[in-house]
C-alpha cells in the first residue's frame, strides 16, 4: 500500500486536475462571468452558422493515406456531408450552392484531439476550432458532456464534435473525476451502466489490479465498447494488447511510474504486429513539470493570450519557484517518450495525437496544443505526412468510425481545413489556416480572427479591482439561467462552486436554484 500511495504522489501530473483555486470571490465571480460571456458566443454561433451547400473550388485536395495531392479540384458539401470530391470541370455545381474560391490552397480534414478533457472553459471549443480541431476525445465523461456531445451533434452549440468516455474507473479515489471500483463485480456494474447511459468507450486509469482489469475488459467487450486509457500498474503492455484494449495512454506501462523508467518488459516484441493498437503518447502533456526558464519561455507565448490573466498570474508564480527532486525526475519523461515512440514508429505501431489538454494542467492552451504536438511528433522521427494520419486517418480507425471522418471522400463529414500550404512537404504549413469547416459550418479567417481576438480582450487583465456587489451576483446566476434555457450544458463542478460562493454571499435561495440545474442523469 505504501509503495502505491508513493507512485500516486510521483504521478500526479498526469491524472486530470482540478481548476486551479483563484484567490478571491471576486476572482472566481470574474471567471463565472467570462463563461457567461463564451457559453453565449457559442450559442449565438451556431445560430448565425449554419450548415450549407458549399461548393469548394480551385482547391488542392491531399489524400492523407496516399500522400497524393491532387490540384484543379471541387469539393461539393451539403447537408453537413461531403457530396462530391472532383475534377472542377467534370463537377457541375449544384444550383443554389455558395461557391468559395479556394486560390489553390491545401484542403485536409479536420484534425483530431484524442485526448482532451473539457473540465475548464468553453474557450477551449473555440481555440480548437481556431486550431483546425474539428473532432476531440474527451476523455473522462460526465452526463452533462454527454448532452454536450448531443447539443454539438444537433447544431445547437458550435464546437469541435465530441466523442466521450465513460468516467475514468481506478481502484483508488481521485477526488470527483473518477469513479471507484473495488471488485471485479463492480467493474463490470460500471461497464454495463456506462453502456447503458450513452458513453462511447470505457476507461481504465492507473491503479486497476490485473484480475478487476481483466474483467472490465471483458464485460467491455460483451457490451461492444472499446476499453481505452492508460495501462494499470498491475498490468503488462503484453496483458493490455491480449485483453484487446484499443488506445494505450501516455506510453503508461512502456515505462514505470514507480522510478519513472522503462519497463523491463520486452513490449517491442508485443507491439511488434499489434496493428489494431493504437499508442497516444500525449508528449504535450509533460509541460506540467517545466519550471524556470524553460516555463517562462512558455508563459511569454503569443498561445498565452488566450489564458486568463488571473490563470497566467498563478502560472508565473509556479514556473519561478525551482524544480524540486520530483519535479526533475519528470523531466525524463519527455525524452523517454520521444525514444519510445521512435522505436515503436518503426515496428509499424499505429499512433494519435492527443494532448491531454483542458484538464488544468500548467502551461497548457488547447488548440495551440495540437499543432505544438505535431513538432513532438517530428522529433520522434514520424515525417510530416505520418503525422497527419496520425491527426485524422488513425484517429478515425481508432474509434472504429472511419465511415464518418478522417478523409476527404464523399458521404464523409464534411470537417475540413483549409491551408495556405501542402503541410505534407512543411508541418509548419499546418498552423497556417484560411478556414475551418465543421459538420458543413464554414468558418473563414475573419470570423476565426474575431473569435480570438474576443478571447483576447475577454483575458486582458482589467485595469481596475474587481468588487461585485449582491446585485452583480444575482445578475450573473441570470445569466447563468438564460444560457441553461438556450441548452448550453453546465459544468456539474462548476455548478458546485458556484453554490458554495452564493451561500457565502448570503444568497441561499439562489444557491438552491443553482444546485437543481446539475445534470443527474444521462440524456439518452
Amino acid at each position: 500500500m505504501a509503495q502505491r500511495l508513493v507512485v500516486l504522489a510521483l504521478v500526479a501530473f498526469l491524472a486530470p486536475a482540478a481548476r486551479a483555486a483563484d484567490t478571491t470571490p471576486a476572482e472566481r465571480w470574474q471567471f463565472f462571468s467570462e463563461e457567461a460571456q463564451i457559453g453565449s458566443e457559442l450559442l449565438d454561433l451556431a445560430l448565425t452558422n449554419r450548415p450549407e451547400s458549399i461548393a469548394l473550388r480551385n482547391v488542392r485536395v491531399l489524400d492523407v493515406e496516399s500522400g497524393e495531392l491532387r490540384a484543379g479540384m471541387i469539393v461539393l458539401v451539403a447537408g453537413g456531408r461531403i457530396e462530391a470530391v472532383g475534377a472542377e470541370a467534370a463537377t457541375p455545381v449544384p444550383k443554389g450552392a455558395r461557391v468559395i474560391d479556394a486560390g489553390n490552397r491545401v484542403l485536409v480534414p479536420g484534425f483530431v484531439d484524442m485526448h482532451v478533457h473539457n473540465l475548464e472553459s468553453w474557450s477551449q471549443m473555440l481555440l480548437n476550432l481556431a486550431a483546425g480541431v474539428t473532432t476531440v476525445r474527451d476523455m473522462d465523461g460526465f452526463p452533462w458532456l454527454l448532452a454536450l456531445r448531443d447539443a454539438i451533434r444537433a447544431g445547437r452549440i458550435l464546437a469541435p464534435n465530441e466523442y466521450v468516455s465513460g468516467q475514468l474507473l481506478n481502484f483508488f479515489p481521485m477526488d470527483w473525476y473518477a469513479r471507484v471500483v473495488r471488485t471485479p463485480q463492480e467493474a463490470r456494474t460500471a461497464v454495463d451502466e456506462q453502456a447503458r447511459d450513452g458513453y462511447d468507450f470505457i476507461k481504465v486509469h492507473n491503479m486497476m489490479p490485473a484480475g478487476m482489469y481483466r474483467a472490465l475488459a471483458d464485460e467491455a467487450h460483451k457490451r461492444g465498447l472499446d476499453l481505452v486509457g492508460h495501462i494499470p500498474h498491475d498490468v503488462l503492455v503484453a496483458d493490455a494488447v491480449r485483453a484487446g484494449q484499443r488506445t494505450l495512454e501516455h506510453l503508461k506501462g512502456f515505462y514505470l511510474d514507480a522510478g519513472l523508467k522503462p519497463s523491463p518488459e520486452d513490449w517491442l516484441s508485443v507491439m511488434r504486429g499489434a496493428h489494431d493498437v493504437y499508442v497516444d503518447p500525449t508528449f504535450y502533456v509533460t509541460r506540467n513539470s517545466f519550471r524556470e526558464a524553460e516555463a517562462i519561455r512558455l508563459l511569454d507565448g503569443e498561445e498565452m493570450q488566450f489564458v486568463p490573466w488571473r490563470l497566467r498570474a498563478q502560472w508565473r508564480a509556479l514556473a519561478e519557484r525551482p524544480a524540486d527532486g520530483n519535479l526533475k525526475l519528470q523531466r525524463n519523461v519527455l525524452p523517454m517518450s520521444i525514444e519510445m515512440s521512435r522505436r515503436l514508429h518503426e515496428i509499424g505501431t499505429p499512433f494519435l495525437t492527443g494532448t491531454d489538454s483542458g484538464g488544468g494542467y500548467p502551461f497548457h492552451v488547447p488548440g495551440f496544443a495540437l499543432h505544438e504536438e505535431f513538432r513532438y511528433f517530428q522529433q520522434a522521427g514520424f515525417s510530416a505526412l505520418e503525422t497527419l494520419r496520425a491527426a485524422t486517418l488513425n484517429a478515425a480507425r481508432a474509434m472504429r468510425r472511419e465511415s464518418e471522418f478522417g478523409t476527404i471522400s464523399p458521404g464523409k463529414r464534411a470537417d475540413l481545413v483549409l491551408l495556405a500550404g501542402d503541410p505534407s512537404q512543411d508541418l509548419a504549413n499546418a498552423d497556417r489556416i484560411e478556414g475551418v469547416m465543421v459538420r458543413g459550418v464554414w468558418l473563414d479567417r475573419k470570423l476565426l480572427d474575431g473569435m480570438l481576438a474576443d478571447l483576447r480582450r475577454l483575458y486582458a487583465k482589467p485595469a481596475a479591482p474587481l468588487a461585485p456587489d449582491a446585485e452583480a451576483w444575482r445578475r450573473l446566476v441570470s445569466r447563468y439561467r438564460d444560457l441553461r434555457k438556450r441548452g448550453l450544458p453546465l459544468r456539474d463542478h462548476d455548478l458546485a462552486e458556484l453554490c458554495r460562493l452564493l451561500d457565502e454571499e448570503g444568497e441561499p435561495a439562489l444557491s438552491d436554484e443553482v444546485a437543481s440545474w446539475r445534470t443527474t442523469r444521462s440524456p439518452t
